[in-house]
This record gives structure tokens, C-alpha cells and sequence, in this order.
């Protein structure tokens, strides 16, 4: 340790607490400062493997992981793979890696295998009664029939995943899930999810309508809400629909697609109001034109919307239906501070503009409300 090196000086434990806080690579290079910093770096129990990482290594990535997990000492609260730019000839290694951490204490793991053959989930995850976050991209769910459910998450994200039943449903128990999302996972309608009350954060995108959503109708604590379906809802699956968002007290931020906003908005003229107050309203409208005596009758929205500060539109598209339910927004939304549009299709200039003059000539309530028109955010979840 050298007089100038200020940074050995300080305490252990603050040292390993900046150390955990450096991009993986930069960390491993400060064991050649000194014989002091030489192991710090492998106790750190957070190992965050993004996708420039991996992107960088390519042919080398397997090695270079296999060798930081065999100098690792201590437990791993933090495992992120990120393996979307990465080609794949074996899963081996991954379930070896999986092995590993699970064994090491992991809580919160994070699996991206975007762009990847389809990746079936070691027995390892299922069995970890510890996990508290779990994020997993373009995987196989298919857990042993001994699987309980994972007693300890709190946080729990799925893109791209598909659900195989072990006997006739795949049953998660999720006794205290805060959040969820479900983003275009298929064989849902083989999903039985077992919740708490205590759930806050509800996010499902799906193809078709198949998921049942009587499993979320007693989370009276949602506080976000996002309903997106690319399909219009069945006759017989709306009722629980509108039961679902209308019977949340404690919703602040809604999102939602053009086959939720005719629902929302037939129970909008029949309850006279919102049964809970918004600060944030996400809307995915398109060319919906039976919804336009909703949204024009007089009764629609018949009280402000005083907390609702931010509005964004996904795959807007400038149709009249779209531009109605906009006017009425900005009447009734006297604090609100942006509106975000994102373009089903690139438009030309001379449309943006039309349509731009117009949304402008609408009555607003907030004089601080701003304009903003941005790229495709499909794709945006949280």
C-alpha cells in the first residue's frame, strides 16, 4: 500500500460496497493494484453479466464466466445473464451456471436468452425457496410436480415464456408477489397464478385473450394497472374485465390497448366516473370506430381528473376515435404536464403536422400541458 493510495485507507466493508458497484470487467481489474485489492473484487455478491459483456467476449464469454464463478467466494445475492446477442450451441453451461448460483444464495436472477432456441428452466430455480426478484426472457416453464411456488418473491418478470402444465394447470403459488408482468407468454390459458393481497403491480400483454384474470380480481392494493391484448376480447371474457379494473380503489396509473378502452370507457358512461383516482394514463388506441358514441356522449368522464399528469399513447395512429378520446383527456385533466405519442407507423411530415395542429386546438385544462411525439414504445413495460 503506497502513501498515495487514499482509496486502501478506507474501510473494508465501503471498499467492497464500490467495488460491487463497478461493470464487472473494471472490477476484476483492480486486483492488480495492490496485493490488498487483489481479492476484493471476488467477494462481490452481485455478478452482472449484461449483453455488451457477453456481446464483446462472443466466442470466449462460456470461459471467461466459468472462470469468475470458480475464483467467487462468498454468496451471490445478484446473477444477470444477458445472452440476446449471443449464439447458443448448448444450454449445458447455463444449467451448470444456474447450479451454481441458486446453491450460493441467489435472490435476485435475471435470464435473458432473447433470440435464443426456446431455454427450459433447471430444476435448480424451481427449488430455490429464497428468490425474491426473478426475470426470465424466452424460456420454458415446466416445473416438477413437487414445485410449491416460490414462497419469498416479491418481484416477478416474464417475457416470451411458455407455460407447460405439469398435470392438467402449472400452479404458481406467489404468496407475497408485489409485482408481476406477463409480457407475451403463451400457454396461459394453462396458468393457474395463487397471489396475495399484497399485489401493487399487474402488467399483461398477450396475443389472444387467454389468461383467466379472475385470478387477480380480489388484489384490491393494485396501484398499476397495464391490460394490453393484440385481439378483441370475447363476449364472455369483458365482464371480467371491467370487474378487474373497476374494482381497484387504489389504481393510480392505468395502461391499456383500443379493445380495454371500449370497456373502460361503456363503464365509464354507466358508473358516471372513475372509481379510483389516476396520476398517469397509458393508452394503446387504434381505429376502434364503435367506440365513438362512448367517448362523445356528455356523460363520459363527468368529473376532473386532478391527479393525472402524464398520458402516453401507444401505436397512435391519428384516427378520429384516437383524436376524441385525446380532446377528452385534455378536458378533464387539469395537471397534466406531457402527452406522449407514439406512432403506430412512421407518418409523414405533413400528417404530423395536421394532426399536431389539431390536438393543439383542443380545449386544455392544464396551460403547462406539452406535446411529444416519439418512436415506437411497444416494446416499454415499465
Amino acid at each position: 500500500m503506497t502513501s498515495g493510495d487514499r482509496f486502501s485507507t478506507l474501510p473494508r466493508n465501503l471498499i467492497e460496497d464500490i467495488v460491487s458497484l463497478l461493470p464487472l470487467h473494471d472490477a476484476a481489474r483492480t486486483s492488480i493494484l495492490s496485493k490488498y485489492w487483489r481479492y476484493i473484487w471476488v467477494m462481490r455478491p452481485n455478478l452482472l453479466f449484461d449483453k455488451l459483456f457477453c456481446n464483446k467476449l462472443q466466442t470466449s464469454f462460456k470461459e471467461t464466466i466459468d472462470e469468475i464463478l470458480l475464483q467467487h467466494v462468498g454468496h451471490i445475492s445478484t446473477f444477470s445473464l444477458h445472452l440476446s446477442g449471443v449464439d447458443l450451441f448448448s444450454y449445458a453451461d447455463i444449467d451448470r451456471w444456474m447450479r451454481y448460483v441458486t446453491k450460493n444464495g441467489v435472490k435476485n436472477l435475471i435470464l435473458d436468452l432473447s433470440n435464443n432456441t426456446t431455454y427450459k428452466l433447471p430444476s435448480h430455480i424451481f427449488n430455490s425457496t429464497i428468490l425474491t426478484y426473478l426475470e426470465i426472457h424466452n424460456c420454458l416453464f415446466k416445473p416438477p410436480n413437487s414445485f410449491l411456488g416460490f414462497p419469498n418473491l416479491i418481484d416477478l418478470r416474464m417475457f416470451d415464456i411458455t407455460f407447460v402444465p405439469t398435470q392438467e394447470f402449472c400452479v404458481i403459488k406467489l404468496p407475497r408477489l408485489v409485482r408481476l408482468a406477463l409480457i407475451y407468454c403463451k400457454g396461459t390459458q394453462y396458468l393457474d397464478i395463487v397471489v396475495s393481497s399484497m399485489l401493487e403491480y399487474l402488467a399483461i400483454r398477450e396475443s389472444h385473450c387467454n389468461l383467466n384474470l379472475n385470478q387477480f380480481i380480489n388484489c384490491k392494493k393494485l396501484t398499476q394497472l397495464e391490460l394490453v391484448v393484440d385481439s378483441p376480447i370475447p363476449a364472455d371474457e369483458r365482464s371480467t374485465y371491467q370487474k378487474l379494473i373497476f374494482s381497484q380503489p387504489t389504481l393510480k396509473e392505468l395502461s391499456f390497448c383500443s379493445f380495454v378502452l371500449e370497456l373502460l370507457m361503456s363503464a365509464v358512461t354507466v358508473t358516471k366516473g372513475l372509481p379510483f383516482t389516476l396520476n398517469s394514463l397509458l393508452s394503446g388506441c387504434d381505429r376502434a370506430n364503435a367506440i365513438m358514441k362512448s367517448l362523445d356522449r356528455p356523460t363520459c368522464l363527468d368529473r376532473p381528473l386532478d391527479k393525472l399528469t402524464h398520458i402516453i399513447m401507444y401505436n397512435f395512429g391519428g384516427s378520429q376515435v384516437e383524436l376524441f378520446f385525446v380532446r377528452l383527456l385534455l378536458a378533464h385533466s387539469p395537471s397534466l404536464v406531457k402527452l406522449i405519442i407514439s406512432q403506430w407507423e412512421p407518418l409523414v411530415e405533413s400528417e404530423k403536422i395536421n394532426i399536431t395542429t389539431e390536438l393543439m386546438c383542443f380545449p386544455h385544462a392544464s396551460p403547462e400541458a406539452h406535446l411529444l411525439y416519439v418512436t415506437d414504445l411497444n416494446k416499454s413495460v415499465y
